[in-house]
């Protein structure tokens, strides 16, 4: 069992190494370029705004799906 152990342990401690340390440093330099480019205030608009229009053409687009409900009087 003994051969075994070791890559199983191996890629646990990488893969912890990695979620802990690599995947931050990506996000926060992702994170940095974009506060050089729109300043300080735009950096987190832009996802926000973005998220708000997809929202809004989700929305959009569900309503032109659904057919009016006639009612009978």
């Amino acid at each position: 069992m003994k051969p075994l152990a070791t890559p199983v342990l191996g890629g646990m401690v990488s893969s912890l190494l990695h979620v802990l340390i690599v995947t931050p440093a990506i996000f926060y330099s992702i994170h940095a370029r974009r506060l050089r480019k729109h300043g300080p205030t735009d950096a987190t608009d832009v996802s926000h705004k973005r998220l708000i229009h997809e929202k809004a053409e989700a929305a959009s687009s569900e309503a032109q799906e659904k057919e009016p409900v006639l009612k009978e009087s």
